[in-house]
Protein backbone atom coordinates (compact mmCIF):
# COMPACT_ATOMS: atom_id res chain seq x y z
CA UNK A 1 0.00 0.00 0.00
CA UNK A 2 1.57 3.29 -1.03
CA UNK A 3 1.62 6.45 1.07
CA UNK A 4 -0.89 8.23 -1.20
CA UNK A 5 -3.44 5.42 -1.31
CA UNK A 6 -3.89 4.99 2.43
CA UNK A 7 -7.00 6.61 3.77
CA UNK A 8 -6.42 8.42 6.07
CA UNK A 9 -2.64 8.49 6.52
CA UNK A 10 -2.74 9.99 10.02
CA UNK A 11 -4.33 9.24 13.36
CA UNK A 12 -6.67 11.46 15.34
CA UNK A 13 -4.03 12.02 18.00
CA UNK A 14 -1.51 13.19 15.40
CA UNK A 15 -3.99 15.65 13.90
CA UNK A 16 -5.04 17.00 17.31
CA UNK A 17 -1.41 17.42 18.34
CA UNK A 18 -0.71 19.28 15.12
CA UNK A 19 -3.77 21.55 15.52
CA UNK A 20 -2.66 22.45 19.03
CA UNK A 21 0.47 24.15 17.72
CA UNK A 22 -1.08 26.70 15.32
CA UNK A 23 -4.06 27.07 17.65
CA UNK A 24 -1.94 28.18 20.59
CA UNK A 25 1.15 29.74 19.02
CA UNK A 26 -0.16 30.72 15.58
CA UNK A 27 0.56 34.27 14.48
CA UNK A 28 -0.91 36.32 11.66
CA UNK A 29 -4.65 35.75 11.90
CA UNK A 30 -6.96 33.17 10.33
CA UNK A 31 -5.81 33.67 6.74
CA UNK A 32 -2.16 33.14 7.68
CA UNK A 33 -3.03 30.05 9.73
CA UNK A 34 -4.91 28.60 6.76
CA UNK A 35 -1.76 29.09 4.68
CA UNK A 36 0.37 27.37 7.32
CA UNK A 37 -2.08 24.46 7.47
CA UNK A 38 -1.90 24.07 3.68
CA UNK A 39 1.89 24.07 3.72
CA UNK A 40 2.13 21.61 6.62
CA UNK A 41 -0.77 19.22 5.94
CA UNK A 42 -0.93 19.16 2.13
CA UNK A 43 2.59 19.91 0.91
CA UNK A 44 4.91 18.60 3.64
CA UNK A 45 3.11 15.85 5.56
CA UNK A 46 0.72 14.89 2.74
CA UNK A 47 -2.00 13.97 5.24
CA UNK A 48 -4.69 15.80 3.26
CA UNK A 49 -5.11 15.86 -0.51
CA UNK A 50 -5.32 19.16 -2.35
CA UNK A 51 -8.95 18.52 -3.33
CA UNK A 52 -9.98 17.71 0.27
CA UNK A 53 -8.23 20.84 1.51
CA UNK A 54 -9.92 23.07 -1.08
CA UNK A 55 -13.31 21.57 -0.29
CA UNK A 56 -12.74 22.21 3.41
CA UNK A 57 -11.58 25.76 2.75
CA UNK A 58 -14.63 26.46 0.60
CA UNK A 59 -17.01 25.19 3.25
CA UNK A 60 -15.11 27.01 6.02
CA UNK A 61 -15.51 30.33 4.17
CA UNK A 62 -19.29 29.88 4.24
CA UNK A 63 -19.45 29.38 8.03
CA UNK A 64 -19.88 32.29 10.47
CA UNK A 65 -16.74 31.79 12.58
CA UNK A 66 -12.96 32.25 12.24
CA UNK A 67 -11.76 30.70 9.01
CA UNK A 68 -8.86 28.71 10.48
CA UNK A 69 -11.04 27.22 13.23
CA UNK A 70 -13.72 26.09 10.78
CA UNK A 71 -11.13 24.57 8.45
CA UNK A 72 -9.51 22.69 11.36
CA UNK A 73 -12.92 21.35 12.40
CA UNK A 74 -13.57 20.14 8.85
CA UNK A 75 -10.18 18.44 8.53
CA UNK A 76 -10.44 16.67 11.89
CA UNK A 77 -14.06 15.63 11.28
CA UNK A 78 -13.01 13.94 8.03
CA UNK A 79 -11.05 11.50 10.18
CA UNK A 80 -13.58 11.17 13.00
CA UNK A 81 -16.46 10.26 10.67
CA UNK A 82 -14.71 7.06 9.59
CA UNK A 83 -16.67 4.67 11.83
CA UNK A 84 -17.07 0.97 11.24
CA UNK A 85 -20.48 -0.66 11.21
CA UNK A 86 -20.09 -2.36 14.58
CA UNK A 87 -19.07 0.91 16.22
CA UNK A 88 -22.07 2.69 14.74
CA UNK A 89 -24.39 0.01 16.16
CA UNK A 90 -22.95 0.52 19.65
CA UNK A 91 -23.20 4.30 19.27
CA UNK A 92 -26.84 3.96 18.19
CA UNK A 93 -27.69 1.69 21.10
CA UNK A 94 -25.84 3.91 23.57
CA UNK A 95 -27.62 7.03 22.33
CA UNK A 96 -30.97 5.24 22.58
CA UNK A 97 -30.31 4.14 26.15
CA UNK A 98 -29.23 7.62 27.20
CA UNK A 99 -32.32 9.17 25.60
CA UNK A 100 -34.56 6.59 27.29
CA UNK A 101 -32.94 7.25 30.68
CA UNK A 102 -33.36 11.01 30.34
CA UNK A 103 -36.97 10.90 29.15
CA UNK A 104 -38.26 8.19 31.48
CA UNK A 105 -39.90 9.57 34.57
CA UNK A 106 -41.33 7.88 37.64
CA UNK A 107 -44.94 6.75 37.21
CA UNK A 108 -46.14 8.18 40.51
CA UNK A 109 -45.31 11.58 41.82
CA UNK A 110 -43.28 11.43 44.98
CA UNK A 111 -44.78 13.68 47.65
CA UNK A 112 -42.43 16.39 48.72
CA UNK A 113 -42.77 17.76 52.21
CA UNK A 114 -41.39 21.15 52.97
CA UNK A 115 -40.69 22.29 56.49
CA UNK A 116 -43.37 24.51 57.92
CA UNK A 117 -42.54 28.15 57.71
CA UNK A 118 -43.32 30.30 60.67
CA UNK A 119 -44.76 33.73 60.03
CA UNK A 120 -42.34 36.59 60.16
CA UNK A 121 -42.58 38.34 63.51
CA UNK A 122 -43.72 41.89 63.31
CA UNK A 123 -41.45 44.66 64.28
Amino acid sequence: MSQNSCSPCYRLGQMCTYMLRPGTAGFGGPVALVGYMHRDLVEQRKWISESEYREGLTLAQLMPAPLAAQLAIYLVSALVTVITESESVWLFLGAGLITWAIRSRPQQAVPVTLPALSPVSEW
